[in-house]
């Protein structure tokens, strides 16, 4: 069962901007950046609000949702971010089945406390009500292979820390198949320890179909100085 785009966080699936091509060096590196090798076969990974191709899993379920939950001092509330196919659509008992889709949460009492939230996956296959997070792996099971666009994306971003946005103020996310898997265009920040620079670069990553990804190549876009995400080692406590 193919599914339409699906958000894969609650921030990077906004409406596409237009591209602008990455022409940054890195003198951080000493000297030229290792610019992406020549991939134009890559086109946009935008389509509408999501990325291209969705969740498809390799046992087929009847109902797939994704949701972002959240608990703390000021309550709990569960939002769904999208969801596609009929809840418990096949299950013999359907009132109970849907129960179980609509009362399980993920986030305990110790959030009670602190605020907590949670994204992850609700399915829904006959009798079976099913729920996928990242902790653990769940995601990656439920998934199977990694054979569409968007799961090469989610698998890039959850495992490994790169971005798709398709607002990025560079370029949107881009991809290709491969014999073997995917070629995606992503983004990724990093902080260096002395200086507190936000680096963001543009990077070139491989993620084959059982999910193991590997950067080829990356470009700097851009470099800030400063922020919270990116404190100086000399500004920390000793």
């Amino acid at each position: 069962m193919r599914f339409a785009a699906v958000v894969l966080t609650a921030a990077s699936l906004l409406a596409c901007d237009g591209a602008v091509a990455p022409t940054s060096s890195d003198p951080a590196a000493g000297g030229d950046a290792e610019h992406a090798a020549p991939a134009d076969d890559l086109i946009s990974g935008c389509y509408g609000e999501g990325l291209v191709g969705g969740i498809q899993p390799d046992v087929p379920v009847d109902y797939l949702g994704f949701r972002t939950e959240t608990r703390g001092r000021s309550g709990a509330s569960v939002e769904i971010l999208h969801e596609t196919g009929a809840p418990c659509a096949t299950a013999t008992d359907e009132a109970a089945c849907r129960a179980k889709v609509d009362t399980h949460r993920v986030l305990g009492d110790h959030c009670d406390l602190q605020d907590c939230n949670a994204h992850y996956y609700v399915y829904t296959r006959g009798d079976e009500v099913g729920f996928a997070t990242f902790d653990g792996g769940g995601v990656y099971a439920l998934m199977g292979r990694v054979d569409t666009p968007a799961e090469a994306f989610m698998t890039a971003t959850w495992r490994e820390g790169y971005q798709a946005s398709c607002r990025s103020a560079f370029a949107p996310p881009r991809y290709a198949a491969r014999a073997d898997g995917w070629d995606v265009e992503m983004e990724r920040s990093e902080c260096t320890a002395v200086e507190g620079e936000k680096l963001t670069y543009r990077a070139l990553v491989h993620v084959s179909t059982s999910g193991v990804v590997t950067e080829r190549s990356r470009v700097l876009v851009d470099r800030k100085t400063g922020g919270p995400e990116c404190v100086p080692m000399t500004l920390l406590d000793p």
